[in-house]
């Protein structure tokens, strides 16, 4: 096979996973967003003057709260995606279709990218309203 219907296959992989996500995705924002806000709140504005530390600290706050936010939608794709290998084993399909095996796991790398990037592209707005 070439390339393209590698990539064909691949990106239709990856539409079926977001298809999935966009069920997810307005919970998930909003979970992100009181934890946002409540944590820039609070450091922002009750432990940067009473520790007595810059007025840029939120900035740094707002670098380590994506990071963060990346982290634990890892921790829990990771967890599913273990569950899955040693569960159900649906991830089994993709290793059935006509694109080689490593492909198909970098395609569901890809899906993990897409969401990191999408709830940080939530993320921003409600960092540069709290800051």
């Amino acid at each position: 096979m070439n390339l393209r219907s590698y990539m064909h296959v691949c990106t239709a992989l990856i539409s079926a996973d977001l298809m999935v996500f966009k069920q997810l995705v307005v919970g998930k924002a909003i979970d992100v967003g009181i934890w946002v806000i409540l944590t820039l709140i609070v450091m922002g504005y009750i432990v940067t003057p009473m520790f007595g530390l810059s007025d840029d600290f939120g900035v740094f706050q707002v670098g380590g709260l994506l990071a963060a936010v990346g982290m634990f939608e890892m921790y829990g794709n990771i967890v599913e995606f273990v569950g899955d290998i040693t569960g159900d084993c649906s991830l089994g399909y993709r290793f059935t279709l006509p694109i080689p095996s490593w492909l198909a796991l970098m395609c569901k790398a890809a899906y993990y990218f897409i969401i990191y990037g999408i709830l940080t592209l939530i993320m921003l707005p409600l960092c540069k309203l709290c800051l």
